[in-house]
């Protein structure tokens, strides 16, 4: 693969005369727009506000792409005759899996149809599981203060288990469709 770097001036298209069969934008600090062609006739591969990471392999290869830049830049460029690639993380990447150590099954709550508190907001709450009993006769909605069963993003029938991804330190409440409906919760810290 060959790399280089090339400064483009804002609006100014800048034609390349390189063949190759794969392209790959290593850098830029802004969105630009390319084109491709080959034999001087445009190949209808163009590509509107890319940024690094963005690759192309036109079908049987090119021999010449245009820039366009809407501000004034120096991107990196690499182009392959063959297969190539270029994977490189930017920053710094916390990839930290944090794990609870102690469990808590958590009263079971009964939920009916006016809102209730069921698990309080706190912070080190690693996991929250949330189940709702097979005995049940409704379903349950989950959500934060003001949720109504209706609108919903988390319901629960008879049964169901849901597994907090996103935000198990928050404050959750319940409502269901019907009174004395059951929920289990377990969580762990």
């Amino acid at each position: 693969m060959k790399v280089f770097s090339e400064t483009l001036q804002a609006g100014v298209p800048v034609p390349f005369r390189l063949t190759g069969r794969m392209f790959m934008l290593i850098s830029t600090s802004a969105p630009l727009d390319i084109s491709f062609t080959r034999g001087g006739v445009s190949l209808d591969e163009e590509a509107d506000d890319v940024e690094a990471g963005y690759k192309a392999s036109p079908l049987d290869g090119f021999d010449g792409f245009t820039l366009t830049s809407a501000i004034g830049q120096t991107v990196k460029l690499g182009i392959s005759r063959g297969q190539g690639d270029y994977n490189r993380s930017v920053g710094a990447v916390d990839a930290t899996i944090v794990r609870a150590t102690a469990l808590t099954n958590v009263a079971e709550a009964t939920v009916g149809v006016a809102e209730s508190a069921v698990l309080a907001q706190l912070a080190t709450r690693k996991f929250a599981i949330f189940r709702a009993l097979p005995t049940n006769t409704q379903n349950i909605a989950l959500g934060a203060t003001g949720v109504v069963l209706a609108t919903a993003a988390i319901v629960l029938a008879p049964g169901d288990v849901w597994r907090e991804p996103d935000a198990p330190g928050a404050a959750w409440y319940a409502i269901a469709g019907a009174a004395a409906q059951k929920l289990e919760i377990l969580t762990g810290t």
